[in-house]
């Protein structure tokens, strides 16, 4: 596979991990361009990415990636998509 197909194939699992948490119809920009970088221990340890959702322009959601640091077997990698109500979507 070439760099540009593993990068495309990339960015179609993570849009698909992202429509999961937040249905694609609530938003309409690219998640990965709109994204940053933010330290909350809410969150768990060290930096995690936030991506926000928009719909024409307005914020709408957010999808967070967070840590659970006390898994069976180690840390637990989670994404949530949350309007700016607070409900979890």
């Amino acid at each position: 596979m070439t760099k540009t197909t593993i990068a495309e194939q990339a960015s179609l699992q993570q849009k698909a991990l992202f429509d999961q948490v937040l249905p694609a119809e609530r938003y309409n920009n690219a998640l990965a361009q709109s994204c940053y970088l933010v330290t909350a221990p809410e969150l768990g340890k060290g930096e995690h990415r936030v991506y926000i959702a928009k719909q024409d322009d307005k914020p709408v959601a957010a999808v967070l990636e967070a840590t659970a640091p006390d898994g069976y077997s180690g840390a637990i990698q989670l994404l949530v998509g949350a309007d700016f109500n607070g409900t979890v979507l």
